[in-house]
């Protein structure tokens, strides 16, 4: 239960206080003060006890404020705090001060905390309680001989503490349970001989943090007030280094949701996949990435195969090695072989020194084969060994290189076809077949298009330090209609040489675009005089007659739902039950909308 504030916090036997936490104890656990009020850094190693004896004389003295108990029968107890005056226990305050700094695993701290605790009061069990930030409970975080019976009794302590939270933080002191009337009812304490027990809040600052509980059940120990005075000091250190803990705990997981993120990022920035065509692509690409199974990437020519490799790779197991590319139609077939597995110097004329292949570059990495149906017979015949084997051959060598290589292919041939016309080896294609991503066109996905102008206006006017004030709508409605046989890539050419030619300041208008796209300005007899619109999801053009000349929104509106309707009654061919099935609307509901915007009549 984070966030309770008080001032200094008293407990039983005679009004006596316990206070806040040492401030200078939980600001200062990097630092503390001497006993003369010098600043010297903890990890110091002159006189350690002194400078801890130091930060207990000040916490002391800054005790103040009294409040009453709560009477014979409260668990807690009030108590005025006092040093600890074992030099050992100096040294166990000195250890914990030093775990803020050299231990930063929440749980391998507990578990210090605890067994330093232990050993410094001779206790024979004993248990810490954490506060779980999301239900506010108690939960055991590190114990040590508890049994369950004895864990729900100092559960319950605990929660008495936590209970007081919001008031006088308690402490809980039994010197010896024979006698006190204030624990007959635990079981515990009965049945197990518990003969001296403490209960004390851990806190940073104004947080609680959770409580401490030890016992003896031995007759050769009982808790003495020394006992008390030293672990409140010990929890009010603790506490700095718990939180300490679990603050680096939160960074951590923030860097892990981070790196996720940036993946997640990766996939949606790079990849636009918004409309249906993309779905499919979108859940195949995240079914492989966890594995290093062997992709190839079908599609035309500038579907964006080499985006979905570069995802697949940065979302994946393999992510943090190197990711190597080649085009292998975009070099002369005889470096190709030299590329991919290097040679040996003088293996041919060229061949001045020695050369480390692509396949050995891309090593517990990725490497991506762009246009691999364009390799030779030759060429193939070593992929294949690499794939079948895990080795490498450099030109004039004869001793092999063992490679861990994950392979993406991408092409935009038919390699079945190949296969068939025995220009592409079968085997190979088994090999590299084993998971195949198909991309659509950019044709068949063209809601995507609005999505990816926008990101490629942002990528290019940065690039070319451009700022445009924005897009003329009419821009949107030409992308869409136009085909792109060149896919992805050509309309990322086609915006970026927008942004290039365009005013800071002003609209990106359709006077920048390309004679492909903007046409003839006149309307022709096949155009008309009505706009085309087409909705997401729909590969059909909409209709939109007499929409020129109309500025106001709920006229534009009707227009619009009429010629929707009326493309879904030609495509039904009038049948108007299905018709209203496909809209979602009753056959009555149909009529009354036809009616409305004037197709049917009254009648």
């Amino acid at each position: 239960m984070p966030g309770h504030t008080g001032r200094d916090r008293t407990l039983d036997q005679g009004h006596r206080t316990l206070p806040s936490p040492a401030e200078h104890v939980l600001r200062n656990h990097r630092r503390s003060g001497s006993g003369d009020g010098r600043r010297v850094p903890v990890t110091d190693p002159k006189d350690p006890l002194e400078r801890v004896s130091g930060i207990l004389e000040e916490l002391a003295a800054n005790a103040g404020g009294e409040i009453e108990h709560d009477g014979a029968e409260a668990l807690a107890s009030s108590h005025r705090f006092r040093l600890p005056t074992d030099a050992t226990r100096f040294e166990t305050l000195y250890q914990v001060t030093q775990a803020v700094t050299s231990i930063l695993d929440p749980v391998e701290l507990r578990e210090r905390t605890l067994d330093l605790l232990l050993d410094a009061i001779e206790a024979d069990r004993g248990t810490i309680f954490v506060v779980d930030p999301d239900t506010g409970r108690l939960e055991p975080a590190a114990t040590r001989n508890i049994d369950n019976e004895t864990l729900e009794d100092a559960t319950c302590y605990s929660n008495n503490i936590l209970q007081k939270a919001g008031g006088e933080l308690p402490v809980i002191l039994s010197y010896d349970t024979r006698g006190d009337t204030r624990f007959n009812r635990f079981q515990s304490v009965a049945t197990l001989e518990i003969h001296s027990f403490m209960c004390v809040p851990i806190r940073h600052d104004d947080d609680l943090i959770g409580t401490v509980y030890v016992d003896c059940r031995s007759g050769r120990k009982r808790f003495t007030e020394d006992d008390l005075n030293f672990l409140v000091a010990f929890t009010n250190i603790a506490g700095a280094a718990l939180r300490n803990a679990a603050s680096h705990q939160d960074v951590l997981q923030e860097n892990r949701t981070l790196k996720k993120e940036m993946s997640e990022r990766f996939v949606f920035e790079n990849l636009i996949a918004s409309s249906a065509a993309m779905q499919p692509v979108v859940d195949l690409v995240r079914r492989v990435m966890e594995s290093s199974v062997t992709v190839q990437i079908a599609g035309e020519t500038g579907t964006g195969k080499e985006v979905i490799a570069r995802a697949i790779h940065h979302n994946g197991v393999r992510a943090s090695q190197p990711f190597v590319a080649i085009n292998c139609a975009a070099m002369p077939e005889t470096l190709v072989e030299s590329e991919l597995f290097g040679h040996r110097r003088g293996a041919f004329t060229d061949a001045k020194e020695n050369k480390k292949g692509l396949f050995e570059a891309a090593d517990q990495g990725t490497i991506f084969l762009d246009e691999v149906g364009e390799l030779s017979p030759a060429v193939q015949a070593k992929l294949l060994r690499v794939l079948q084997e895990g080795e490498v051959t450099r030109i004039g060598e004869s001793d092999p290189r063992h490679v861990d290589v994950r392979v993406i292919s991408a092409t935009n041939r038919d390699l079945e076809n190949e296969v068939a016309a025995g220009s592409f080896r079968e085997d190979l294609f088994y090999r590299l077949n084993v998971v195949v991503v198909k991309l659509p066109p950019l044709r068949e996905r063209r809601e995507d298009i609005p999505l990816l102008m926008t990101h490629f206006v942002e990528k290019y006017s940065q690039r070319h330090n451009k700022k445009p004030a924005g897009i003329d709508p009419s821009i949107v409605t030409s992308l869409t209609a136009f085909d792109w046989p060149g896919n992805v890539r050509e309309l990322e050419n086609e915006v970026e040489r927008m942004v290039a030619l365009s005013r800071d300041r002003e609209l990106i208008t359709p006077a920048l675009l390309s004679a492909k796209l903007n046409g003839p300005s006149e309307p022709t007899e096949e155009r008309g005089q009505c706009g085309t619109l087409l909705l997401p999801g729909d590969p059909r053009p909409l209709k939109l007659e007499g929409m020129e000349g109309e500025r106001e929104l709920k006229p534009r509106v009707d227009l619009f739902e009429k010629a929707l309707l009326l493309r879904e009654l030609e495509l039904h061919k009038g049948n108007k039950t299905s018709t209203a099935k496909t809209l979602g609307l009753s056959r009555a509901g149909l009529n009354k909308k036809l009616v409305k915007l004037g197709v049917l009549g009254n009648g």
